[in-house]
């Protein structure tokens, strides 16, 4: 029974975070303690009598791990480098604790970055922690207009008829919503997977870069359309962008990822299914942004 448990959410400002909140506090009937560096900025109602919401810094492990100590789960939701030292934390305080942490697909595809490098250590140092434990990597996550990826390419798209397209956009793509990323962190964090899990949160549709531009495009509203630009031109475009600091479709560093099959590295958990389909959280996303355009 979910009321017998206590689950901690760390990050719960963020985009995964304030999404796995609202549905642990929906869909189950367990105790919540949401934590953030301001906890007063948790968008979620503080008078509810199973939500404590509390401040936390992951630049103070050891503080940190003492504030979530009396969780049966944790859902670390930064980035695995930020979180790690957290983890080993609690670990150490509270060995029993099932701690769920996010690391990124990219892990496995990009072995020549030095981010995905400390990311793969920062695994290690889960993996060599005692049980329970799970390792979500996502794939390109979605389903908020400030995400760094197709959020900004809609951006790009309602403001302008013309959408570049770095290369020959073959590469497949498998885009996560974020719904769907925080149902499958609350499934691990009520103990599917085992004691030991490493899976990777994809949505159900692969494509092509250009079809998921095409998709973007259609989202924006008529007239707009995808043109494929060679990939040397469109890296000398963006690096002048990123100078300038004006707003991309993607960053010098996606672009280096652009050839790539953004495919899962590792397993889907079984039983889990992603709810939200990608015409769907484009439209969303893209309705949200016209919305506060005026």
């Amino acid at each position: 029974m979910t009321e017998d448990l206590t689950l901690g959410v760390v990050g719960a400002t963020g985009r995964l975070g304030a999404r796995l909140a609202r549905r642990l506090r929906d869909e189950t009937g367990a105790r919540l303690v949401l934590t953030a560096r301001d906890p007063m900025r948790i968008d979620i109602d503080p008078d509810d009598p199973r939500i404590a919401l509390r401040a936390l810094d992951l630049d103070a492990p050891e503080a940190a791990a003492r504030s979530l100590a009396e969780c049966d789960a944790v859902v670390f939701c930064p980035i695995l480098t930020q979180s790690v030292a957290t983890a080993e934390a609690l670990r150490r305080i509270a060995p029993g604790v099932r701690i769920v942490a996010v690391s990124s697909n990219n892990v496995g595809l990009d072995r020549a970055s030095e981010l995905y490098q400390a990311l793969d250590r920062a695994e290690d140092r889960i993996r060599a922690l005692p049980d329970p434990w799970a390792i979500v990597r996502p794939t390109m996550i979605y389903g908020l207009p400030e995400d760094g990826n197709l959020g900004r390419l809609l951006a790009v798209a309602l403001k302008s008829p013309v959408l570049p397209l770095p290369g020959d956009g073959r590469a497949l793509q498998q885009p996560v919503h974020v719904h769907d990323l925080a149902g499958l962190a609350m499934m691990l964090a009520l103990g599917a997977g085992g004691d030991r899990a490493e899976v990777t949160a994809a949505g159900a549709e692969v494509l092509s870069l250009r079809a998921l531009y095409r998709k973007v495009c259609r989202a924006a509203g008529r007239g707009r359309f995808v043109l494929p630009v060679p990939m040397a031109m469109v890296a000398r475009a963006v690096a002048r962008a990123e100078r300038d600091g004006r707003p991309v479709p993607m960053t010098t560093v996606q672009l280096r990822r652009a050839g790539i099959d953004k495919l899962p590295t590792w397993p889907l958990l079984p039983g889990w299914t992603p709810e939200v389909t990608l015409d769907a959280g484009l439209a969303a996303i893209a309705q949200e942004l016209r919305r506060r355009r005026g």
